[in-house]
């Protein structure tokens, strides 16, 4: 049996007692012996008790860390012990589930099934990027092409001034129809991997101009990469859930909180029960 799981169980039930009691200073002890009736020793995984009018009002849990569901037959072992101890409340709490003979059987005699899962706290993740570096954009038109818009335009053919006053995602290649094909943010991205002094050869794609599109043969670019490392967490903090709590014959949970509160919801986005490593 895991003693991590028996003292996660430990500490949530004394979380959920001191939350949620109205017996005050209840103490709930982890692997206690406790001597029954017939004389016989049983070996308890959480246990508390009470008195109120000279009356002893126990309650013990039986932790089960199991891989496979929980057979009839360690239920009703279990009900044998609580039977032998006297006024004993009976909780078996597991990660995984329990056969239906054990729900029925559990049902009948008044004892508790519950899954009780540990809350993934926190993700703590290393991230490496690489970040591009990218100078000294050319554009080298189809000189032809260029030609014949600028004298269509009426516009002196042996210089043209091109100012691109926007952000690479903004700024668009057409096709010859006008249609927009693709940002420049994506032609400089391509290809991935390299750096240095990038020719990007295109195929019937152009760039607007003041003057109207323009054919152009390829886009150069000088590309360097640069790694930054940054640490990311996940969670964390008291207002994140600690377990979670499911009662499997009254279809209820809860969730029990770091700084020690009880709600019916994550505070945070919801995280998946913790699987064995």
């Amino acid at each position: 049996m895991s003693k991590w799981y028996e003292k996660l169980v430990q500490e949530t039930y004394q979380a959920l007692l001191d939350q949620e009691s109205h017996i005050k200073n209840l103490v709930v002890q982890h692997d206690v012996k406790l001597t029954g009736k017939s004389g016989a020793s049983h070996q308890i995984d959480v246990y508390w008790e009470f008195r109120i009018a000279d009356t002893i009002y126990r309650t013990c849990i039986e932790c089960r860390n199991y891989t496979s569901n929980i057979k009839k037959s360690r239920v009703v072992e279990f009900k044998g012990i609580l039977d032998d101890i006297g006024n004993a409340n009976g909780i078996i709490v597991t990660r995984v589930g329990f056969q239906e003979g054990a729900l029925t059987y559990a049902e009948h005699h008044g004892i508790r099934l519950l899954f009780i899962n540990p809350v993934l706290q926190r993700i703590d993740m290393n991230v490496h990027m690489v970040i591009p570096q990218i100078s000294n954009i050319g554009f080298l038109f189809d000189s032809s092409h260029a030609k014949s818009v600028l004298e269509a335009a009426g516009v002196d053919t042996t210089s043209i001034l091109l100012e691109l006053n926007a952000l690479a995602k903004d700024i668009y290649l057409y096709d010859a129809n006008g249609n927009k094909t693709r940002n420049l943010a994506a032609v400089l991205s391509q290809p991935i991997g390299e750096v240095g002094q990038i020719v990007v050869d295109l195929e019937n794609e152009y760039l607007e101009t003041s003057h109207g599109l323009i054919k152009l043969n390829s886009i150069s670019f000088e590309r360097q990469e640069e790694m930054v490392e940054n640490k990311i967490t996940i969670g964390g903090g008291e207002d994140v859930a600690k377990t979670l709590i499911q009662d499997v014959l009254e279809n209820t949970s809860k969730y029990l909180f770091n700084d020690g509160a009880v709600g019916s919801e994550p505070r945070r986005d919801k995280l998946l029960p913790q699987q064995d490593s």
